[in-house]
């Protein structure tokens, strides 16, 4: 299939159908991608896009300080603060028809589930709400990256900072943790943290009992989440009295394979990462200087920190990002770069799709669009939709056949 971009698409407005219509929304596919059993493969998701047709305007992360998503060119692409531009075109991170089609690339691809930044229960959590009921209906799970320095760097005390971590820790409990799709390891739910930054010992002498005072209404209630840290960060949640986390997980580095030899040594619990290369876009944004750039090589770059993975016997992979379009990390189709990201998931995940069905699913999701507003229409594809999340792509294929 021809890359280009679909300047005809825009995104569905909360009046106009949806996906899933309001009665099926209990649908969850328990089908799973048969793929390697030796490694968990997660990838991480950014769920701060925002626009105008959806969500009323463009977010800053569209925007930064210098573009106008209303500017299109006459190539028919929006003015965008990325490098490279989504297949999908500028979404909204809440928009439902966007979040099943990103699920099911993830699911052909042997992506097991998402690793969503999280910015605390008072910056409302409605993208990640909508995120969380896109990975059950495609029979996906979902876990919790969460963000301290910004959840809990505007409390005016210490005091305020534990109880706002303690709010989180409730609200988590409540409206993620128990759901069957939620990530566990060794029947714990998974949290990760981006740091810890705000609750540290730079900050604060006792921060590991802190973290021990912030997660007291889990403690209480006998849960213990598999808590990880940043990697060279859990020295700010543990010391002799306080061991809150189990383990670290790496980030974007050029020393992945001697992090993951020094994980290995500490933890039994760790995750290492991979990504495609870096190029992000803050300078021209106008949000700051750029940071050094790591060259995608033509998809070179991913291969060899997934053979690094491979190398290690890691238990647990994190792909480094989903759609981070502001650094660059995005695995996710784009114009510049088509499926080639997502096709060296599969072979990595040893999956028996190939881009074929990748194709299929963008094809779905650009009928979706065309035909929003037609019930009858809409009707098959929500049939489609479940084929595909069934593992039974001939079938969905069949079904929009028909449909031009």
């Amino acid at each position: 299939m021809s890359v280009i971009a679909i300047s005809a698409m825009t995104s569905c407005s909360e009046n106009d159908p949806v996906f899933l219509t309001e009665t099926e929304t209990s649908f969850a596919s328990e089908a799973k991608v048969q793929k390697r059993d030796d490694m968990r493969i997660f990838v991480h998701y950014m769920p701060w896009f925002q626009s105008k047709d959806y969500s009323g305007e463009w977010g800053m992360h569209w925007k930064m300080d210098r573009c106008n998503p209303d500017q299109i060119d006459e190539n028919g692409r929006r003015d965008i603060a990325s490098h490279f531009y989504p297949l999908a075109e500028p979404y909204d991170s809440s928009d439902p028809v966007v979040l099943d089609y990103h699920a099911l690339l993830m699911k052909y691809s042997g992506i097991e589930g998402v690793l969503v930044d999280w910015y605390g229960s008072r910056s409302g959590a409605a993208s990640t709400e909508a995120l969380f009921e896109a990975m059950k209906r495609a029979g996906l799970e979902l876990a919790i990256v969460y963000e301290d320095r910004n959840n809990l760097d505007g409390a005016s005390s210490e005091s305020q900072k534990i109880k706002w971590g303690q709010d989180d820790m409730v609200y988590l409990y409540n409206n993620f943790f128990k759901k069957p799709n939620y990530t566990t390891i060794d029947g714990k739910p998974l949290l990760m943290c981006f740091g810890p930054i705000e609750i540290s010992t730079e900050n604060f002498k006792r921060a590991p009992t802190l973290w021990s005072e912030i997660f007291s209404p889990l403690t209480v209630r006998k849960m213990t989440p598999c808590f990880l840290a940043l990697y060279g960060a859990s020295k700010n949640a543990n010391d002799d009295r306080n061991k809150n986390a189990m383990g670290e997980f790496t980030w974007v580095n050029a020393n992945n394979a001697a992090f993951i030899d020094n994980l290995k040594t500490k933890f039994d619990y760790y995750m290492g990462s991979a990504y495609p290369g870096f190029k992000d876009y803050y300078k021209e944004g106008g949000w700051g200087d750029n940071i050094t750039p790591v060259d995608y090589r033509d998809g070179q770059e991913f291969r060899d920190q997934l053979a690094v993975a491979d190398e290690k016997e890691i238990p647990m992979l994190q792909l480094v990002t989903w759609n981070d379009f502001g650094e660059g990390t995005q695995i996710e189709p784009t114009v510049e770069d088509g499926f080639k990201y997502l096709e060296i998931v599969q072979d990595f995940a040893q999956v028996d799709y190939d881009v074929t069905v990748l194709e299929s699913i963008f094809k779905h999701y650009t009928l979706r669009r065309k035909y929003a507003n037609d019930a009858q229409i809409t009707a098959k594809l929500n049939e489609a939709y479940k084929a595909f999340a069934n593992l039974e792509p001939e079938k969905a294929q069949s079904i929009m056949s028909g449909i031009n």
